[in-house]
């Protein structure tokens, strides 16, 4: 196949472009592989967490049997103060998934507890997990290969499309740090006040005529 000449390509579009090839794209693939690995296995309590609220609880689930209601206020974990979602990312993850969760939470003017054992997750809520996980790999590998064979604007608005929707789709591993849960949460922020931004560039630019041809 003809190969694309180097130089029309600026410094920094090839510099951006083995950023995103050699280390955005490992990166974010590397940080998914631990909740991949453990899919069925990862004890869960069985409700969603919005705002620090509950925002549902899996009928019959371990977060139901406890007293939880969807609407109730956590506001600690084992005596961890709640502030934040960074604050209850970090409470979550710095513990065994198999342990007992001790909530206390807010309920209208009432302050409750609740010991909550996580327990595995239903096959349905597996097969939704890896079902997700396997469309955002194809997402990320797609776009890797088109980037790495082409060097135009639509490889490069395709390819940050695709690291969106991998990014939204394959859960990335928590880590007890408030740090790394900042950043990953201002990165989601960020990826979904661009996405429709790269939408419009690439619809713009899309087709481009522009030859195949390897780095």
């Amino acid at each position: 196949m003809p190969r694309r000449d180097r130089s029309r390509e600026t410094r920094a579009q090839r510099w951006t472009r083995r950023l995103g090839l050699y280390v955005l794209a490992p990166v974010l693939l590397v940080l998914t592989l631990p909740v991949a690995a453990r899919l069925g296995r990862v004890m869960q309590p069985g409700m969603a967490v919005r705002n620090l609220a509950v925002g549902s609880v899996a009928p019959g689930g371990p977060a139901e049997r406890a007293g939880l209601r969807p609407g109730d206020l956590l506001l600690s974990l084992d005596d961890a103060p709640l502030a934040t979602m960074v604050d209850y990312y970090v409470a979550t993850s710095a513990r065994p998934d198999s342990a007992a969760q001790r909530w206390r939470f807010q309920r209208g003017d009432a302050t409750l507890s609740a010991l909550v054992q996580p327990a595995p997750p239903p096959r349905t809520r597996v097969i939704w997990a890896a079902g997700q996980y396997l469309s955002g790999l194809a997402f990320l590998l797609i776009g890797w290969w088109v980037f790495y064979r082409r060097r135009d604007v639509v490889a490069h608005c395709f390819f940050a499309i695709c690291v969106i929707f991998a990014f939204m789709l394959m859960e990335i591993a928590d880590f007890p740090s408030a740090a790394y849960i900042e950043a990953r949460e201002l990165s989601r922020a960020i990826m979904q006040l661009l996405l429709p931004l790269y939408f419009l560039r690439f619809f713009l630019a899309f087709p481009a005529p522009a030859p195949l041809g390897s780095p």
